[in-house]
């Protein structure tokens, strides 16, 4: 009896650690996409959507990377006080998003749910479910397990005989390889994300001069939309009008825009429940007042451009659709986030020297600079005056030849090395656990520079003042630039 106990007691031991040694596994292996690596930080989006308090957000947002870049959460927060949250992702299709629509569901009751339309074509038709495999687990891996998981993998499995449902599960089957390329990142499953914008994710694409808008011919034409993507868009819409949620479809501008979509999508939109708007259209496009080029609002939106585009869904939700202001701690939070991302993206488009380094004057930047070959910059008094705003000292003349690094945090701590000899200051930021090293050699044969944070080298490594700027508030390094004597070069 007690021999057959301590067997059964070891199986139990021994299927424990299988499971949870498969669990760890997966875990690693999974590629991960944070707002750190990645444009379109699908594996921060989702962790952070699990982390919301339930019921607290009354906007849901779907859709592609269109959705992504255009819908700022905390912009409609700060502005209007509506709680929401951006769950689009890279490519995804309206399979994609009908699943996490129903998953969202699980743990919030929105008020309005807004879909991007950009996936109502057939962008990509030599895929099943118009989103290639790599990219539909990018969207589905972070989804916690579930019955809605579950018929997710099975839909997409049904539709693409060439897939597993098993390696969704068990990702390792798929992922494998990946033991040659894991970095740390893959072992730090508690990281904490910075800059956490509710899944929206800012970008800088130039803005056209001018916006072109789609003006509709045939008023019969139906062959532009796809009938797969329309039928989960019904879904979505039928899942909205059993929860008493007011479904919103939305066209960015300069998207994939034709007669069909147009017709079928305003088809969709005469429906009860539902609305449509097309910001193809001059006369939508014309009421985000967005003036070009600088805020861009076309295809893949800019920071400036969706802050209009959002300040614009901002009136109808709280005028049209009635969704109240509310009070909620973790938008409370994030405030900092977009006012800092805001101002890392004027930093990044900017190009005059004095203009650059008053951007740097925060006491929450650390600034790390170090000389690649040999820098006229640096011979400038006007120059010289710049840096020692920061507190250096003018004891750091540079010459050919030369080494010179320095590491700053506005306000806090302040050094500079120069001489001869190869320089190098190393110590760790204020207020966080990263680790800055910067090097520079300036003499004859060895004209190169190293500036790393946390093992990896942020210099560009051209001649000049290399420089990284790092936001303690985020986490992250925001800018990495080269200044010379001709300006500023990224």
């Amino acid at each position: 009896m007690k021999k057959g106990l301590k067997n059964l007691i070891k199986s139990i031991l021994f299927v424990g650690l299988l499971v949870g040694s498969l669990y760890f596994i997966n875990k690693v292996l999974e590629p991960k996409f944070h707002y750190g690596n990645s444009n379109w930080p699908s594996t921060s989006t989702y962790r952070q959507f699990y982390q919301l308090p339930e019921n607290s957000v009354d906007v849901l947002f779907l859709g592609s990377s269109v959705a992504v870049n255009g819908f700022i959460p905390q912009e409609l927060y700060n502005a209007y006080g509506i709680t929401s949250y951006n769950l689009g992702s890279e490519q995804q299709s309206p399979v994609l998003s009908y699943f996490w629509l129903k998953e969202a569901l699980r743990f919030q009751s929105p008020k309005v749910v807004i879909w991007e339309s950009n996936f109502a074509s057939r962008i990509h038709p030599e895929y099943e479910i118009n989103t290639s495999e790599p990219l539909t687990r990018k969207c589905l891996d972070p989804m916690r397990y579930s019955s809605v998981k579950k018929e997710a993998v099975r839909t997409i499995c049904g539709f693409d005989s060439a897939q597993s449902e098993l390696s969704y599960y068990l990702t390792n089957i798929r992922f494998h390889n990946r033991w040659t390329e894991m970095t740390e990142q893959d072992f730090m499953q508690k990281q904490v994300d910075s800059a956490e914008l509710f899944g929206y994710y800012p970008v800088l694409y130039d803005a056209p001069n001018e916006y072109n808008p789609f003006e509709p011919g045939d008023l019969q034409d139906t062959s532009g939309a796809d009938e797969r993507m329309l039928e989960y868009v019904r879904k979505m819409q039928e899942l909205c009008r059993e929860n008493g949620i007011q479904f919103v479809i939305v066209s960015f501008p300069g998207t994939y825009m034709n007669d069909g979509v147009n017709n079928a999508l305003g088809a969709m939109g005469e429906e009860e429940n539902t609305d449509y708007y097309n910001f193809c259209l001059k006369e939508n496009y014309d009421l985000l007042k967005a003036e070009l080029p600088k805020e861009n609002t076309t295809n893949h939106a800019n920071i400036w451009g969706a802050v209009k585009f959002t300040d614009y869904m901002g009136e109808l939700l709280s005028g049209e659709y009635g969704v109240a202001p509310r009070k909620e701690d973790c938008f409370e939070k994030e405030k900092p986030y977009l006012e800092r991302t805001l101002k890392a993206c004027e930093m990044e488009t900017s190009t005059d020297v004095a203009t650059y380094m008053q951007l740097l004057k925060d006491s929450d930047y650390a600034v790390l600079g170090a000389v690649e070959g040999y820098s006229d910059w640096l011979n400038n008094p006007s120059s010289i005056a710049l840096l020692k705003e920061f507190g250096l000292d003018d004891s750091f003349g540079h010459a050919d030849g030369d080494g010179f690094v320095t590491a700053l945090q506005y306000q806090k701590e302040s050094k500079a090395l120069s001489g001869r000899d190869p320089q190098a200051l190393k110590g760790r930021i204020d207020n966080t656990d990263a680790i800055y090293s910067v090097e520079s050699y300036g003499i004859p044969g060895r004209k190169e520079c190293k500036i790393e944070i946390d093992g990896v080298d942020f210099a560009l490594h051209q001649n000049g003042l290399n420089v990284v700027v790092y936001d303690t508030v985020r986490h992250r390094v925001v800018d990495s630039i080269v200044i010379t004597a001709n300006g500023l070069s990224r």
